[in-house]
């Protein structure tokens, strides 16, 4: 086919408002490549959708929107790079660092930045949801990891709870199927650092109550052991506030590792008031009818006598005077009380001995039952 006779068209013939800039015939680059085709331009003062002016054009199609909800995180930033061409970052809006924003690179090491990031600096991503009031109205809700953590502590410490129960595979099993999927188990470094930042601030409320109230308290103390053999003199307070309502707060578990003498007990007692500057507010001491908490009482009543002055009250533990009285009527039955208690030591020494009672219950259509010997606690 003779090429000769096909006529030729220049860009210029189909679309009057581009000019087209090509290489002279035969010219070609110094590594010897065939030159770069031609490339429509606009005209000066015209546009053209999808096409950038410059040296070079990143994108000769349309551009498509950032629809991904991972670009909440990022600002979409273009550069010229050191070739002339002008290229589109991604700008983390936490660490300001920049990652590919390419259209054909898809958005998933976005994603993975944003979660990783988030979880550095300590937060993570949230997402808004609707709560109702308790009187019907309706806000808008977020989860936040930090007051998750801060609840968590609290409820170990009310609990009674292992400091690594937040990092149960169970609890965690539990959280994410039932109420977060985004919940990341706490470590127990973690949680003993939340109980801390948690006894804190509630120390500083205290104070800060303490310090503005007008409300008289009560104040009780008692010794307790723990299982180590340590003993710990804690000290309660008890008053109502302005809704009149009964409060309870705990001010101080000081270990008195000497002997349980009134002077000691007094002294602690006074360290736990002082701190909170409560010696002008008391009105009544409750301890327990030890000869040592009396002798603890008197010391401590001229020191305390600021609000109440002589009327201040010196309340006996009244738990502590009916388990005194308990004790005192069982010595009276003492024989009939061993005597069972000898009994249901033998029946239960053996499993054939516990199997032969409940074979004997049912026998005699009773329902078998198990008996608890008594402890010595008050």
């Amino acid at each position: 086919m003779d090429e000769s006779n096909i006529p030729s068209f220049t860009l210029s013939d189909f679309n009057p408002n581009y000019v087209s800039r090509s290489f002279p015939t035969g010219e070609y680059d110094a590594t010897g490549s065939a030159p770069t085709p031609p490339v429509m331009e606009p005209p000066a003062g015209s546009e053209a959708s999808g096409t950038m002016s410059g040296s070079a054009s990143t994108n000769t199609g349309s551009k498509r929107s950032r629809t991904s909800g991972v670009w909440q995180h990022f600002d979409e930033v273009a550069m010229t790079g050191p070739d002339g061409r002008q290229v589109t970052f991604a700008r983390c809006r936490i660490c300001k660092n920049k990652l590919s924003a390419k259209l054909s690179g898809g958005t998933g090491h976005l994603k993975r930045h944003a979660e990783a990031c988030a979880k550095k600096q300590g937060i993570q991503l949230r997402q808004q949801q609707l709560l109702l009031n308790p009187d019907g109205t309706v806000r808008t809700w977020e989860y936040d990891p930090m007051v998750a953590q801060e609840n968590l502590a609290r409820l170990i410490a009310r609990q009674d709870l292992p400091l690594n129960f937040g990092e149960s595979p169970a609890f965690e099993n539990y959280i994410k199927n039932s109420h977060n999927p985004r919940f990341q188990a706490v470590s127990r470094q973690t949680t003993t650092r939340d109980l801390k930042n948690v006894y804190d601030k509630g120390y500083e409320s205290l104070k800060e109550l303490f310090s503005t109230c007008t409300f008289s308290i009560s104040v009780t103390s008692d010794i307790w052991s723990s299982r180590a053999k340590e003993d710990y003199l804690s000290v309660v307070v008890h008053f109502i506030d302005d809704d009149w309502q009964m409060q309870k707060r705990v001010l101080g578990l000081r270990l008195i590792d000497v002997s349980h003498t009134g002077e000691n007990i007094a002294e602690r007692i006074r360290e736990v008031i002082d701190e909170f500057n409560l010696a002008d507010k008391i009105f009544a001491v409750t301890m327990d009818n030890a000869s040592a908490n009396s002798r603890a009482m008197e010391i401590l009543q001229p020191l305390f006598c600021i609000y109440a002055q002589s009327f201040l009250l010196h309340q006996r533990c009244a738990c502590h005077i009916i388990n005194l009285i308990v004790k005192c009527g069982f010595k009276r039955v003492n024989v009939h009380i061993d005597a069972v208690r000898q009994a249901i030591t033998w029946l239960t020494a053996s499993n054939p001995r516990i199997a032969q009672w409940k074979r004997y219950c049912c026998a005699s259509g009773e329902p078998p039952r198990k008996f608890l010997t008594d402890a010595d606690h008050r």
